[in-house]
């Protein structure tokens, strides 16, 4: 924090002192906001019994501000110092005073990217910092260039990242529908933009470039066990998700990974984890090479051998693997927008490394650790919007091409899983069960293969007269159709469980306002064609545009799921999906009360 501060003071004097003129006159702009968001979580869900198990899910309250300085007469090698931007965050979140339910939350991490309490409780943050250079040649072509940290947003989707996935998401404290901009990680990097004006039919044609060299992933909360309760997964307010994948387990591995990781506390430290896996859960036991079964009864008398206890399962931890942040691990892209008439075209391209990370599970026996791997990609998308008088409606929509994006799978690696020799006189009498060990898990197996996505969104706008509701004010309505389909990919209960092959989602925005914009009320549903909904609907009053208040209610509906593609009730056939599983939010509801004051 102190030494992004610093380089941003650093670089606003080298921008405000470079020139031959040091007497400069300025235009300085200052908004910002300070609110206090209060929410009750239900835990059961507003289907099944509303607010019957309510906790507080957060206290935040948050001060932002951005100050603009616009200088009048500052160039530097040609270009003109348009703009110098700042946007500050702060925040403090007092549910971790008000209840122990978060106690269990870890204390943060050594490694970069895994947060701890206190990353929750307190921020201090200096979201953009930058510096806009511009110029003009001819009568109506531009260059501008604009360096320092930034969110850069790109697409027409709303809700969806289908090519708007410059800036990672962060999901540390905020669910995944709210504002765009809260949800996006600033990064350092360098934007360059060529707009031509008017030639010949088009309105414009415009030419964007990106160089990042700041790498960072999707955040989330913590997401280890606390230090109190190794026992007790994932407890932060929002990470809910993981903390059921890890509850429930990895299918594939559930079934032999203790008796190893047990056995793996008590093996000479030059030596790991035995046996060949040929088949998962013999027995409750291991498969070896030779076609037996060591089993459970076994591991103990091995470790007596060794001279060993046979002690609890040692907790899993996760750790990301994230590239360097420097030059040679840059990523880089662009876009090409062309206007014509009533409409707009852009093509994207993005060279990146995964946000989203693919779970490396090659050393968990032996390191008891679990890698989230960011492999490179590409991304090729396009987007465009229209509007059709005719209907008075706007139509938009966007897809793309990821060449390589992780999902788990583990249904490769294990036949090749362990490689190795464990010398046969540590087995002593036990030798007899097999005539070669092997050990050690395969560097080859990682957990997830890399496959190509398929992404398209469709949607309409448009505002329409329903005086029922509203004699004086339309209702504005925004429908989208959205379309994943990941190629090579056939979904397996137990070793491919948390991915269709297809999934299928419709979402609409309505809202309006009322007594000249003082009451401004907004309802969203979701639909997954998996079984499950997800509305949020809510209510802003302000009196006088600078002090406001809201109160909102979000829930999930939909059935559970079983892990092996049903649902708890049999109803939903196929219960895999983004909010299902791996998840499971169908028993999260949410009313929140908001209060804040805008200058």
């Amino acid at each position: 924090m102190i030494r992004s501060f610093f380089y941003f003071f650093v670089f606003l004097c080298l921008a405000s002192f470079a020139g031959s003129n040091y007497s400069y006159a300025f235009k300085t702009d200052f908004h910002g906001h300070l609110k206090s968001n209060y929410v009750l979580r239900d835990t059961n869900g507003f289907q099944n019994k509303v607010m019957d198990s309510v906790t507080c899910s957060q206290w935040l309250t948050e001060l932002k501000f951005d100050l603009t300085v616009r200088p009048e007469d500052l160039s530097l090698a040609g270009f003109k110092v348009s703009k110098i931007f700042m946007t500050y965050r702060g925040a403090y979140d007092a549910v971790f005073d008000v209840t122990d339910k978060w106690d269990n939350v870890r204390e943060k991490s050594p490694s970069d990217f895994e947060l701890g309490k206190d990353d929750l409780k307190v921020e201090n943050d200096l979201r953009e910092a930058f510096v806009d250079f511009t110029t003009r040649f001819g009568s109506q072509q531009s260059i501008a260039v604009r360096l320092g940290r930034q969110i850069v947003q790109w697409g027409e989707a709303d809700g969806f990242n289908v090519v708007n996935i410059v800036n990672p998401q962060d999901n540390r404290n905020k669910i995944f529908f709210d504002n765009p901009e809260d949800l996006a990680t600033p990064l350092w990097m360098g934007r360059f933009d060529y707009s031509s004006g008017m030639i010949g039919p088009f309105n414009s044609i415009d030419l964007q470039f990106v160089l990042i060299p700041d790498i960072r992933p999707h955040q989330f909360a913590p997401l280890d066990q606390s230090s109190t309760d190794p026992n007790d997964n994932c407890n932060a307010p929002y990470a809910f998700g993981f903390k059921y994948v890890k509850d429930w387990g990895i299918p594939a591995l559930t079934e032999f990974a203790e008796p190893l990781l047990k056995l793996h506390n008590v093996l000479p430290p030059d030596s790991k984890i035995i046996g060949i896996i040929n088949e998962i859960g013999i027995e409750n036991g291991v498969s070896v090479n030779d076609g037996s079964v060591l089993h459970m009864s076994v591991v103990p008398k091995i470790a007596a051998l060794l001279r060993g206890e046979y002690t609890a399962t040692p907790p899993i931890e996760i750790k990301e693997r994230v590239p360097s942040s420097n030059i040679d691990n840059m990523e880089y892209g662009g876009k090409l927008r062309v206007s014509i008439a009533d409409s707009e075209f852009v093509f994207y391209y993005l060279r990146s490394y995964a946000d989203d990370a693919g779970i490396d599970l090659s050393r968990g026996f032996t390191e008891s650790a679990l890698y989230l791997d960011h492999p490179k990609q590409d991304m090729y998308g396009f987007s465009f919007n229209t509007y059709v008088s005719c209907i008075n409606a706007v139509i938009r929509g966007e897809g793309n091409i990821v060449s390589k994006v992780p999902f788990y799978d583990t249904a490769d690696p294990f036949t090749p899983l362990f490689y190795g020799t464990l010398p046969e006189e540590v087995f002593g009498p036990f030798i007899g069960i097999f005539k070669e060990l092997e050990f050690g898990l395969d560097p080859s197996m990682k957990g997830y293969t890399m496959h190509r996505v398929y992404q398209s969104l469709l949607g309409f706008d448009k505002s329409f007269w329903l005086r029922r509701l509203n004699s004086r004010n339309m209702i504005n309505a925004s429908l989208q159709a959205y379309w994943r389909h990941i190629s090579e990919w056939d979904y397996d209960p137990l070793h491919r469980p948390w991915d269709q092959e297809n999934n299928y989602r419709f979402t609409g925005l309505f809202y309006t306002h009322y007594n000249s914009g003082r009451i401004f009320p907004q309802l969203f549903v979701m639909y997954d064609t998996e079984d499950a909904w997800m509305t949020s609907f809510s209510v802003k009053y302000t009196r006088d545009g600078q002090w406001f208040y809201k109160l909102g209610l979000m829930a999930f509906w939909g059935e559970e799921p079983n892990g092996d593609g049903t649902s708890w009730n049999k109803y939903s056939s196929n219960a895999v999906g983004p909010f299902t599983a791996p998840v499971n939010l169908m028993k999260t509801s949410e009313i929140s009360f908001t209060v804040g004051y805008n200058w």
